[in-house]
């Protein structure tokens, strides 16, 4: 719904561009907390393994960063204004929610 309203006024290659930039930052985001997760959890089990450990995260954030150097500082904004959105969403979720320990099964 929200690209049939961004195609109405704006031009489809602002719209792909836009879009792009949204899914590369989501990208970065998905690098940074790979990282912070492997580190401020050391001690947890983990479902797969990461060959080369921190290479993979390391090498998409580098890469990341190249492609967004290339952007239009509007389609940054929008995307650094948007991943902001998502955060104080996020933490006003994480207020109301009750913390549930993991159990010991």
């Amino acid at each position: 719904m929200g690209n049939a309203i961004l195609c109405v006024y704006s031009s489809l290659n602002d719209l792909i561009t836009f879009t792009g930039v949204v899914i590369v930052t989501i990208y970065l985001l998905v690098a940074v907390s790979a990282i912070v997760c492997r580190i401020r959890d050391r001690s947890l089990a983990r479902a797969f393994r990461m060959p080369l450990w921190p290479l993979p995260p390391l090498i998409a954030i580098a890469g990341v960063v190249i492609a967004l150097t290339q952007q239009k500082p509007l389609n940054l904004a929008i995307a650094l204004g948007l991943a902001l959105v998502s955060l104080i969403g996020y933490f006003l979720v994480r207020r109301r929610l009750p913390v549930r320990l993991p159990s010991s099964n």
